[in-house]
């Protein structure tokens, strides 16, 4: 009778959370600009490389899908609170105490030193070869940047609202080093020198030198209704990426998807 009651709990409780998941779309909160991987258009609407992956993916799943960007801080507190269900990041041990990663990589990135040409650390910054030659100079990330955080010393660390902001301070010498995305922060170079060109923007130069390859991951909350799914979700994203569906998406964006 015991082993009765415990299976009816068992099936209520199963029934309650299939109905929960369909009661409402899943929600992916995104972190602002990071074109090429995600950006809002002219239009408000959001587009790039993981809008796409994840669009694909929900549709294989018949799952409503709803992408919404924040500040990169706001994103990951809607995660955490469950008020989202998931985003795309690299794992971190602050973000594991409140979302658990999947297995498939999304992203993978060089991170790479920009510094401003008249930066007396600049020749240092440039022949940097890794992290630990970079610790004692004033660094400039975005808030919720936990990888920033992990890697320099609090004390060191000068926070922006966004990656934009944070190059126009390197470009104002309010700062001697961003750490960040080759590719993405290169597209962003190009497009703030365009359209601001009374600030000094060509100053700024990215070394040649790798000092981190980072992996991007979807993290789903732990609060979220949907989180009996990654396993789900995860599948579905390695069929993707096995069938060329992610290669295409980035060949969409001018980039080399992960094969």
């Amino acid at each position: 009778m015991k082993f009765a009651r415990f299976t009816a709990v068992a099936f209520v409780t199963a029934v309650a959370l299939t109905a929960a998941c369909d009661a409402r779309p899943f929600i992916v909160a995104g972190g602002g600009d990071v074109a090429p991987f995600q950006s809002v258009g002219a239009d408000g609407k959001v587009v790039g490389i993981l809008v796409d992956i994840y669009a694909e993916c929900f549709r294989r799943l018949d799952i409503e899908l709803l992408y919404e960007p924040y500040p990169w801080a706001r994103a990951q507190q809607h995660v955490e609170s469950g008020e989202a269900d998931g985003m795309s990041t690299v794992i971190t041990e602050d973000r594991l105490r409140y979302a658990v990663p999947g297995q498939v990589v999304l992203a993978e990135e060089r991170f790479v030193a920009f510094a401003n040409a008249v930066n007396p650390h600049f020749d240092e910054i440039m022949k940097a070869h890794s992290l630990q030659e970079l610790q004692h100079l004033r660094v400039l990330a975005q808030f919720g940047s936990g990888w920033v955080a992990e890697n320099f010393p609090k004390t060191a660390i000068e926070y922006a609202s966004t990656r934009s902001d944070l190059l126009e301070m390197l470009a104002l010498g309010r700062g001697d080093v961003v750490i960040a995305g080759e590719v993405t922060t290169r597209r962003r170079l190009e497009t703030l020198r365009r359209d601001n060109a009374d600030l000094p923007f060509d100053a700024i130069t990215g070394s040649a030198n790798v000092l981190a390859m980072l992996e991007f991951h979807f993290m789903i909350s732990k609060k979220s209704v949907y989180l009996n799914r990654l396993g789900d979700i995860d599948r579905t994203l390695e069929e993707m990426r096995q069938d060329g569906t992610i290669r295409r998406i980035y060949g969409k964006f001018g980039l080399d998807g992960a094969s």
